[in-house]
């Protein structure tokens, strides 16, 4: 894919592929004549031998790494159903970032179809699996519309892998539109008042291009977003680490009342 003066290719993740580019360039004119791109699979590849020998130490410390135990999961957290209303694992997920970075609520969903069945062990490479992503955490500080408009923006990818769920507060759907929210112990919201509310990296940075409404609330200056300096995976990592009673039944954040 051509950039203004640059060319740019992605082999996808994990290194399941590499990219061979052939390029035929006029030197005279100094201009690219014809450009093509393959992807290779790296799975039927044979491994260098010297190189492997080379690479062994790290290969055995990562396994290693890999191995290490975290924890074990009493019951089953599920990775299925819809994030906000009954998917286990964004519920968890969302639930770690609240207790670490202290935000009123949080907006994620799950990164991945990786479910812990009762009984697992949950190693670093099962963690690395649920959480496959270098995410940072980042809060705004966001008023109750600009949540519902954030929140209207995201139910248009309700049937997506990339739409996040709402965590900490009750937003109530009305035809499938969010019209008001509701917290906790609280009777109400100050409509002035700004609510300190999580996202992860990518969905800050719009989402490759799904949410504009949400980049743009989130990176005005009212919004005073603050970049915690937290990964995900790190997050979640600690906090079943940490927290002994972190196995719970999700929470149904989203309420849809239709009269």
């Amino acid at each position: 894919r051509r950039v203004r003066s640059s060319w740019y290719v992605q082999a996808g993740a994990h290194a399941a592929s590499v990219a061979r580019i052939t390029a035929t360039i006029d030197t005279e004119a100094d201009r690219v004549v014809r450009l093509s791109s393959i992807l290779l699979p790296t799975r039927t590849a044979r491994p260098h031998d010297r190189i492997l020998q080379k690479l062994a130490p790290d290969l055995q410390r990562l396994a290693a790494y890999a191995a290490r135990e975290l924890t074990t999961a009493r019951q089953s957290v599920r990775a299925v159903g819809e994030p906000g209303v009954d998917c286990e694992m964004s519920d968890l997920i969302c639930r770690a970032i609240a207790w670490k970075t202290g935000a009123t609520m949080v907006f994620h969903g799950r990164l991945s179809d990786r479910q812990w069945n009762a009984g697992t062990v949950v190693t670093e490479s099962i963690l690395f699996d649920t959480v496959p992503y270098e995410n940072g955490i980042g809060i705004a500080r966001l008023t109750s519309a600009e949540i519902l408009t954030i929140m209207k923006e995201q139910l248009t990818y309700r049937d997506h892998r990339s739409f996040n769920g709402a965590y900490g507060a009750q937003i109530m759907l009305r035809s499938g539109v969010p019209v008001a929210i509701t917290m906790p112990d609280r009777p109400g919201l100050d409509r002035h008042e700004r609510i300190p509310v999580a996202f992860n990296s990518y969905t800050i940075a719009g989402g490759g291009g799904r949410f504009p409404h949400l980049r743009s609330i989130v990176q005005s200056p009212a919004a005073a977003l603050h970049d915690t300096g937290l990964l995900t995976r790190d997050i979640l990592r600690e906090y079943i680490a940490t927290v002994k009673d972190w196995r719970r039944p999700p929470k149904r954040w989203l309420v849809t009342f239709d009269h």
